[in-house]
């Protein structure tokens, strides 16, 4: 992924020094561009989740209790109800081309019974992964569960959320926009040249 990104942003810097006349300022618009799209994208996926809510029906599982005076004896009981849920899957096309992002795409994925409470040092990337595949998946109808797992009642089996990968969006993206920045590249340094200003650069 590293190798990928490193080429890709490569050609862009290519496309750039064939457009501008000075070689600084070829420099200058590749460091901001990057530096664009790794800070601005996710400041503007954040802001999505003011507006970005649907009303779904979800189901909560809550433990009850046949006498409220005893706290000994209590079982799971489902109850559906009208909430409020955050849609940023579909937002998340703001983040496709973030380099740290697509990054955490290649670490390792954390295993289905990770607890942070037993291993709090996960590292950074794998983190963001995770949250990256929650984020790209709708919110599930049945998430949430405030049983303790000895309670009768307890479900078992909730369903599992797919588990769709972000870095095939980025990677396509970045690709394409390489692939332009040379074809530009190309076409600005075709020879021979009819028009050429005093003092341009041209390679």
């Amino acid at each position: 992924m590293i190798v990928s990104l490193t080429l890709c942003v490569t050609a862009v810097g290519l496309g750039l020094s064939a457009l501008t006349s000075r070689r600084l300022g070829s420099v200058v618009l590749a460091y901001v561009i990057v530096f664009g799209v790794t800070v601005v994208p996710p400041i503007a996926w954040g802001s999505t989740a003011v507006v970005l809510n649907e009303e779904r029906e979800v189901t909560n599982y809550y433990t009850v209790y046949d006498d409220e005076y005893s706290m000994e004896k209590g079982r799971c009981a489902a109850e559906q109800v009208e909430e409020t849920v955050p849609r940023l899957d579909l937002s998340l096309p703001l983040l496709w081309g973030n380099p740290v992002v697509l990054l955490a795409e290649a670490a390792p994925t954390l295993p289905a019974d990770y607890d942070p409470l037993e291993d709090p040092d996960t590292d950074l990337l794998t983190t963001l992964k995770t949250g990256m595949r929650s984020a790209a998946t709708t919110t599930h109808p049945v998430h949430s569960v405030y049983c303790s797992p000895d309670d009768p009642g307890y479900p078992t089996d909730l369903g599992t959320p797919p588990n769709r990968p972000v870095w095939p969006m980025g990677l396509g993206l970045w690709s394409l926009v390489g692939a332009l920045s040379l074809l530009v590249a190309v076409r600005r340094l075709a020879v021979p040249i009819r028009r050429l200003g005093a003092g341009t650069r041209i390679a």
